[in-house]
């Protein structure tokens, strides 16, 4: 069976998880990724828009969106949109433009239509007082005419879909005062916009003819559509830019992968609008079929020049599609090179002529037609997006075709000098083009150039400042300005032709790249492009000319300096100096000013590494107060994929080996055990006395009993908890707000049992059962000390408390783990959350005694890591993974497979019911069903198993746990250590195919898949076939039949069948994104449980916190030989789920003694679900001085 490769299969191949953040029920409003299956399934967690590599400025979260719904109306005909429902003038309804009458009535309780107005006003404009004042950063250019839009009488029909969306784009940064009535009003706003522009937008099932038998037709007439060989193509125009504008700001988001399902849906629907192709007739010899840029089409870098033609489509529509088209075609190279994805809109499929200037567009007369190209171009021709952007993209296409042909399987090793040497002349003549635009008198340039010639390789920005002494104009400060980034951007594609687009492979120089002529080649670049940074800065101070573009160029042209600086003596390289400088100058402001969290991470990454090369004080210095934690911000270490150049995650030995032991126990024994709240959580006031502390039966042996019955690897301890109470005699020193110098005295010394240590206990026994060991120490609550989220309330103290400042709140920390981590041996792992201002103290203290350790939730969500062995917290405490759950990504829930951090989940949960952690009375446990079911949504779904332990008062596990995680553990052994025999295996190397065979029907209720990530976790669907043999069909000619499929493999993936099936043959085939390495493919059946050996379950007594209460202590022998418990007049033993059976007669047989204590005997009775309820037997019980039965 064929292999399925990621590279030629959309993304529903292979279920990419990553654009299920978000908006529900999407397959109602957009296109599947790349035209296959609409995804719908249905996630929780909501857009957040703080976070981007395309460095948008920052956004407020958008809430989860609840109201789209299947069936939603299609929008009305375009001929109806130019009027109100209520068949009212707009300007009666108090709206000043009729362009925005369809979608009054939807926006009617949301913002006044004044502000509607407002908003289209601020969409449409222009710079005014200043060249910084300029319309929404999302708005990078202008399709539309705004005398054309926004016409008295006549505006051009438009959907209320893209009203809404145009309006909701605008309401991200407008300043309008009602977004400013309260810290809820934008984000409250903005949400209920975009939903109603998700109501509107046409349900697009762009789905193949092969799977989908209905298509939605397009609306009667749709705008600027298109009807080819009499069949109408889906979705309008409007439509497509109504999905441009929401990938644009969805690509400011967290989940940054999602922008592409908005962009793909975008995309495809131009493709199948033809957008792409001039809808005139071409006269003869313009555009004939037998050339894609028709038979006149200039050689190089200049396409061919028409004057257009005649059509019924107007020639202000026509124009329309080509800007709508080649803005697409922008997007496209821009993201490609942001996510390291090859193209979706060739250069071949480009078959129209360029846009207008923005001047002669907006003043546009359809009789006066201005020559123009046709085809992609090359060359500078001017200040707007199309005439300077354009070009470049253009030329970054070739480049990211470069780059993705060498990490091709098959053409890696070809010659790439020809294709090198064309985008060499193809920058060589933008650049010239670039110098001869300094030198005209005009702003709005044509498309021919008087020649000249040029020896420098850097612009000269003086010609500019000379060309005469009046005031300068507007439009010759966007000129200066365009220039300089221009300048800029085209060296950073002269570094990205001749270097590494990987920084973290450019500083390994492992080829030794920075010896090879390249790498001269872009340290000269290097130097320019901080050149023209310097000019920006100086003509746009705060980086706002283009803040949505711009970041990914400024990263790539900064990450060279790295090599480049680290090859000379930086003190006395000047030129080297000012270049790192300027950079780190442009970060400065890019975090100021466009303040997402993406860009502040990459700053502090970039930071780290020029202090460790050059500037020292310098950097040191310019940190911003974000940022500054003794930073050492660990490097994410990662590799491409020689496929399709996505990147793979790399892991740490120990966080393979922390993988590997699938179960571990957090074990909670502390003051809180005695107590009834589940800890000090939420109660700040509350330092129960120590002298309740009082586990006269302590046995860590037994804990340790327990564990390895279960089948867990390691087991962390609650060290110290909320309350502030410590479990081992920390004698640390501090000083009081009183002035008063005390020890910290709030541990087992001061308890009744104050000559124990529960820590040095735990470690010992740990070490003595070989199980590995950690502990959970609360960084950010201490109730003793009055701290609640790593502060000191300010707050009267309560009794008990003990008054310190933050300081010495810090510093007692610091004393405590240093204690704990330097004297109690090596540990597995650490937990025990912190602060952003503790970290640079706590990751100093890892590297310094427990570098090794695997540090629980040690990464935040904009990937600044404690320590590189991190994990993430799965985000609840059920015991269930999702169903995709990645090793890779620092987010809560299912991971990121494209994010360079290697960090596998952890899954925790309880085996308490109702999530309790600490002991609890008469606390029920789950069921053995429920565990199990437990194990194989988290184990099975590559998640570690984190399960509690919670120790009664006496010290001892009670019964009732260690029998239920005794039976667990059996059940887990005797499902899965021993797979079911086959007589061959058979896996491929090269494609990731793995298979078995039996010799004849063997019934199969389960598989377990399991992947080698030493190089990390590749594999990225997968799809389990059987043949199926039964009495029927035999063995002889069995067709494979699919039995199971996924996404994410990883440590383990354990898959379930509804039954046992037969089979003789099973195998499982595999997506990827570098060949995989089967850890192990076993099958098993198991598909009942096993049956309890006890006749209970749990033992839990009244009272053990004084001699005189009632006592329960493990037995192993139901009957004699140990004791269960002992107790007192009025006390009580209760057994939990007893087994009574389910028909006949029950007794109960006990063994009883009376002792000196009672010489004249007494009676037990007993009771059925309350020690009060009516007995329902009796025993009397005499003093004979043995136990009797």
């Amino acid at each position: 069976m064929a292999n399925f490769h990621p590279l030629y299969f959309d993304d529903t191949t292979f279920g990419n998880s990553q654009f299920d953040h978000g908006i529900p029920n999407l397959s109602t409003t957009t296109y599947s990724t790349l035209g296959g299956q609409i995804d719908q399934r249905n996630e929780t967690d909501p857009y957040r828009f703080v976070q981007s590599p395309l460095n948008g400025p920052r956004l407020r979260p958008i809430s989860r969106i609840g109201f789209v719904v299947p069936g939603t109306p299609q929008c009305r005909p375009p001929t109806a949109f130019g009027k109100s429902p209520s068949g009212q003038s707009e300007t009666a309804q108090g709206c000043r433009y009729l362009v925005l009458g369809p979608l009054l009535q939807h926006i009617n309780g949301i913002i006044p239509a004044s502000i509607a107005c407002d908003l289209i006003d601020f969409y449409f404009a222009e710079p005014s007082r200043s060249l910084f004042e300029s319309a929404s950063p999302y708005v990078l250019t202008h399709i539309f005419r705004k005398k054309s839009f926004l016409h008295p009488t006549n505006p051009r029909i438009t959907s209320p879909a893209l009203l809404a969306a145009m309006l909701w784009v605008t309401a991200q940064t407008s300043d309008s005062q009602i977004f400013k009535t309260s810290p809820m009003s934008r984000g409250r706003i903005c949400d209920r916009l975009f939903a109603i522009c998700l109501r509107l937008l046409n349900p697009l099932l762009h789905e193949s003819p092969r799977t989908v038998p209905e298509r939605i037709a397009a609306p009667e007439r749709s705008h600027n559509g298109t009807v080819r060989d009499g069949i109408q193509s889906t979705g309008t125009l409007d439509d497509v830019l109504t999905l441009t504008l929401i990938g644009i700001v969805v690509s400011g988001g967290d989940f940054k992968h999602d922008c592409l399902k908005w962009w793909r849906a975008a995309w495809a629907l131009a493709k199948e609008l033809g957008l792409g192709e001039e809808v005139d007739t071409f006269p003869n010899g313009i555009g004939n079929a037998d050339s894609p840029y028709g038979s006149t089409q200039a050689s190089g870098q200049n396409g061919s020049i028409y004057n257009g033609g005649g059509s019924s489509m107007t020639e202000e529509e026509k124009e329309e599609r080509r800007r709508t088209w080649w803005l697409l075609y922008i997007a496209n190279r821009h993201l490609a090179l942001s996510f390291n994805s090859p193209l979706t809109i060739l250069d071949a499929e480009c078959h129209l002529y360029q846009p207008l200037d923005d001047a002669s567009w907006q003043d546009f007369d359809p009789d006066v037609l201005k020559a123009r190209y046709y085809g992609p171009v090359t060359i500078f021709t001017g200040v707007g997006l199309f005439e300077y952007f354009l070009p470049l993209m253009v030329i970054l296409g070739d480049l990211i075709d470069i780059h993705h042909r060498s990490y091709h399987p098959r053409f890696k090793n070809l010659e790439n000098a020809a294709a090198v040497a064309q985008v060499e002349s193809l920058l060589q003549a933008y650049e010239q083009s670039l110098k001869l635009s300094m030198m005209s008198s005009s702003t709005h340039l044509q498309p021919q150039f008087q020649s000249a010639a040029f020896t420098d390789m850097q612009p000269n920005f003086d010609v500019l400042e000379t060309r005469r002494a009046s005031v300068e104009t507007l439009a010759e400060s966007r000129l200066k300005i365009v220039i300089a980034y221009a300048t800029h951007i085209l060296h950073v594609l002269h570094i990205l032709l001749y270097g590494s687009w990987d920084p973290i492979s450019m500083l390994d120089n492992l080829d030794n790249w920075t010896a090879s002529p390249s790498f001269v080649k872009c340290d000269s670049h290097s130097v320019s492009a901080a050149n023209a940074l310097d000019q920006i800065l100086k003509l746009d101070p705060e980086l706002s000319f283009m803040p949505y573009l711009f970041g990914i160029y400024l990263l790539h042209g900064s990450f060279v300096l790295l090599s480049c600086a680290d090859k000379v003596q930086i003190e006395e390289h000047t030129t080297m100096r000012q270049a790192c400088e300027t950079t780190i100058r442009a970060h400065e402001v890019c975090v100021a000013t466009l303040n997402t969290e993406y860009q502040l991470s990459n700053m502090a990454f970039l930071l780290e590494l020029l202090a460790g090369i050059c500037l020292a004080t310098f950097v040191a210095a310019r940190i911003p107060a974000t940022t500054q934690r003794d930073i050492s911000i660990y490097t994410p270490k990662y590799r491409i994929s020689p496929i399709d150049g996505s990147t793979i995650a790399l892991p740490t030995p120990e966080q393979l080996a922390f993988q590997d032991k699938e179960i571990g126990v957090l074990i909670h024994f502390e003051i809180a055990t005695y107590i009834s709240n589940d800890g000090c959580n939420n109660v700040p006031t509350l330092v129960p006395n120590q002298t309740i502390f009082d586990p006269t039966l302590l046995n860590t042996n037994q804990w340790m009993d327990t564990i390895t019955s279960l089948g867990a690897k390691y087991a962390t301890l609650v060290a110290k908890h909320n309350c502030g109470f410590a479990t081992w005699p920390s004698d640390v020193i501090f000083q009081t707000t009183d002035n008063e110098t005390i020890h910290y005295n709030y541990t087992i010394a001061q308890s009744p049992v104050s000559g124990q240590n529960v820590v040095k206990s735990f470690v010992d026994s740990a070490e003595k059962y070989n199980v590995g060991h950690g502990f959970y120490y609360s960084l950010v609550w201490n109730n003793f000390l009055n701290v609640q989220d790593s502060k000191v309330r300010n707050a009267t103290l309560s009794p008990g408390q003990v008054g310190i400042t933050d300081s010495t709140y810090d510093q007692i920390v610091q004393d405590q783990l240093t204690d704990l981590w330097s004297n109690y041996g090596n540990l597995t792992e650490l937990d025990g959350g912190y602060s952003t201002r503790q970290m640079g103290a706590i990751e100093s203290l890892l590297k310094t005694h427990q570098p090794q350790a695997v540090v629980f939730n040690g990464c935040e969500s904009n990937g600044t890591c404690i320590s590189p062995n991190s994990v993430r917290w799965i985000g609840t405490e059920t015991g269930q993974a999702p169903k995709e759950n990645w090793s890779s990504g620092v987010t809560k829930g299912g991971g990121d497979p494209h994010s360079p951090y290697f960090c596998p989940a952890e899954c925790d949960t309880t085996l308490q019911t109702g999530d309790r952690w600490f002991f609890r009375v008469n606390q029920p446990l789950r069921s053995l069903k429920e565990m199990i079911d437990v194990y194989h949504k988290t184990v099975g779904r590559n998640c570690l198993l984190e399960l509690d332990l919670a120790p009664d008062r006496s010290g001892l596990v009670p019964a009732g746990q260690v029998a239920r995680y005794k039976q667990l553990g059996d059940f887990i052994n005797s499902c899965y250590s021993s797979p079911i025999a086959h007589n061959a295996t058979h896996s491929e190397s090269d494609t990731g195919i793995y298979s078995m065979k039996f010799d004849q029907p063997t019934l199969i209720d389960r598989i377990i898949l399991m992947e080698d990530q030493t190089d990390g976790q590749v594999i990225r669907s997968y799809q389990v076939y059987g043949k199926i043999s039964n009495d029927t069909n035999g063995a002889s000619n069995v067709p494979f039949t699919l039995i199971s499929k996924g996404t994410s493999v990883g440590h383990k993936k354990i898959d379930l069948f509804s039954n046992a099936i037969p089979v003789i043959e099973v195998m499982v085939n595999s997506t990827y994104v570098d060949i995989p390495v089967w850890r192990s493919v076993s099958v098993h059946l198991c598909d009942s449980l096993p049956s309890s050996t006890s006749a209970y379950s749990i033992i839990q007594a009244e009272s053990s916190n004084s001699n005189n209460g009632t006592r329960t202590q493990q037995t192993s022998d139901v009957g004699g030989g140990k004791n269960v418990g002992w107790f007192h007049n009025g006390n009580w033993i209760g057994y939990y789920n007893v087994d009574f059976g389910s028909t006949g007669a029950r007794g109960l047989v006990a063994r009883i003694a009376s002792n000196a204590r009672n010489p004249m005997g007494g009676s037990v009775l007993i009771t059925l679900d309350s020690p009060t309820a009516a007995p329902i037997g009796k025993f009397s019980v005499s003093n004979i001085g043995r136990p009797q039965t």
